[in-house]
């Protein structure tokens, strides 16, 4: 009887680490993007508790990017970082909009999306769409900028994408990450 309590008491740690085995151990930054090297050049960023890659659409360099940010262990109020974030467009642009287009939590962590555009009267146009993450390990930035005007049809494929970002935890039950998924490389 004791050996079958033992057995049970020890099977889901091999089986909560196999059906999991694609994660990392800990938080998981989930989108639906992913970049084909045909279409983007990746450029990429290490730091001490930076991790940045930064995708250009070839031929556009930065006027068609998109760009991921894992902060380990930063804890921001996601208000404060948008404000952050804005403030030097805010200053150097002749016209300046940001509007949050959503406040909702994703899968149990604190989520924020928001949109900016920045034009002065040379005719310099940037917009761009930018989610930002609170996880309880990491912060998540992520943002997808065009030096140019948005067609709405393109605009409203990258709110969508953008939309699906979430995190997920190997070791928090109520963040799970989904099955069948596997990490990006």
């Amino acid at each position: 009887m004791k050996r079958v309590m033992l057995f049970v008491l020890l099977l889901p740690l091999f089986v909560i680490p196999l059906a999991q085995a694609d994660w990392f151990p800990g938080e998981n930054l989930l989108t639906s993007f992913s970049p084909s090297t045909e279409e983007w050049e990746a450029l990429e960023k290490k730091e001490e508790g930076l991790h940045t890659r930064l995708w250009q659409r070839k031929g556009a360099g930065l006027n068609d990017s998109y760009s991921v940010s894992v902060i380990s262990g930063l804890e921001e109020k996601l208000s404060k970082f948008r404000n952050d974030q804005y403030a030097p467009g805010k200053k150097s642009c002749e016209t300046f909009e940001s509007e949050v287009l959503n406040e909702s939590p994703t899968n149990g962590y604190s989520r924020l999306m928001w949109r900016t555009r920045c034009g002065d009267k040379g005719g310099f146009v940037a917009s761009i769409l930018q989610v930002a993450i609170q996880g309880r390990d990491s912060f998540y930035h992520v943002q997808k900028i065009w030096r140019a005007d948005v067609p709405e049809q393109e605009m409203a494929l990258w709110l969508e994408r953008l939309s699906s970002i979430s995190v997920c935890d190997t070791g928090e039950p109520e963040r799970p990450c989904p099955e069948g998924f596997k990490r990006v490389q």
